[in-house]
């Protein structure tokens, strides 16, 4: 072999040797992107479901709260028209026709009310 060939040989021998160790390089390099975006895609999740159970949580409190404010109105606005109750029933017993013709009266103002709502619709 000629000096020049052995020259030449050389050179591609360095040059497979730097391809390969270039190859190592740029392989290593996106195994620790792979895993560095794995880990993020996992905290991000993480974040997400905490963010999640957080809000989760608040809703279920101002819920709680909500429900608590309507029953106390409930029992308030309940204990307020007992009375009125007991109020009409002894009127309606004392008065029978009366009720029934002030009833009667009701109905019919309701009804025609609600039929020209229909013709407005």
């Amino acid at each position: 072999m000629t000096r020049k060939n052995k020259s030449i040989e050389r050179v591609k021998d360095g040059v497979g040797v730097m391809v390969k160790k270039t190859r190592k390089v740029v392989n290593d390099r996106l195994d620790a992107m792979e895993e560095t975006l794995k880990s993020s895609v996992d905290d991000v999740g993480r974040r997400y479901y905490k963010t999640l159970e957080r809000a989760q949580g608040a809703a279920r409190e101002q819920l709680g709260e909500v429900k608590s404010s309507l029953q106390g109105t409930y029992v308030q606005a309940r204990k307020k028209l007992l009375p009125l109750q007991r109020d009409a029933r002894k009127y309606v017993q004392a008065n029978p026709a009366r009720s029934v013709l002030i009833a009667t009266g009701v109905g019919l103002l309701v009804g025609l009310a609600a039929r020209r709502r229909a013709a407005a619709l």
